[in-house]
């Protein structure tokens, strides 16, 4: 097992459980997310071709791929809150904030009364001047699409797999299912009163020296 570095003061949160090594591919790697090149600046590998397989090798370990998404996080500014927040607001958008009827007339709100929140949520505005006037023309991202990623970032939808409809089995004994096809039979043959049917008895031992499978049936 690889060793870790002592944890110091200076030690950066995303770098708690790398390696010297693993860090240093990690600062390299989000300078321009080539991995070959990022082995390379690290000192990993003796040529491109084994520089490339080490960077594979990094980027498949669980620990260096989260250091990776929470350094890039913190230098962009962007983090998973921050996102949710932003679908959030094209989610619960009111279209009535950007426009509304007064008088049977439309009036169509100024950008300037609109808030930053409001205005995150525009994806168009155009304006056309034809012979019958003036088109004003405004359009919000999707509300539903908005909805739709907002439920999948909360994990608000279960998986196919946790729904499926589930089947119930049961295990009968052959020689069970035997005999009460027989007695079946027998009950038939007396209440028809059928002459001269010799009916087998009326339990079938098991075989003494083999056992039979079990018959599966699913409902």
């Amino acid at each position: 097992m690889t060793k870790l570095p002592a944890k110091t003061e200076s030690t950066p949160i995303w770098a708690a459980e790398l390696t010297l090594r693993e860090r240093r591919f990690v600062e390299e790697y989000i300078i321009d997310l080539n991995g070959r090149q990022a082995a390379i600046r690290a000192g990993l590998g003796k040529s491109a071709k084994s520089s490339t397989e080490m960077a594979s090798r990094m980027r498949k370990k669980a620990t260096v791929a989260a250091a990776i998404s929470t350094l890039m996080a913190e230098r962009s500014g962007v983090t998973a809150v921050s996102v949710v927040d932003e679908i959030g607001k094209i989610a619960f958008a009111k279209f009535s904030d950007f426009a509304r009827v007064e008088g049977g007339e439309l009036v169509i709100t100024d950008t300037a009364q609109l808030s930053e929140e409001q205005q995150a949520c525009i994806a168009e505005i155009s304006e056309t001047v034809g012979e019958h006037g003036r088109t004003i023309k405004i359009k919000l991202h999707p509300k539903l699409d908005a909805l739709d990623k907002l439920m999948k970032a909360l994990g608000m939808y279960k998986e196919r797999a946790e729904i499926a409809h589930k089947h119930e089995i049961e295990v009968i004994d052959p020689l069970d299912r035997i005999n009460q096809r027989l007695n079946a039979l027998r009950t038939a043959c007396e209440s028809e009163l059928v002459p001269d049917i010799e009916l087998p008895p009326r339990r079938i031992a098991p075989p003494p020296l083999e056992r039979m499978a079990p018959i599966i049936e699913a409902e």
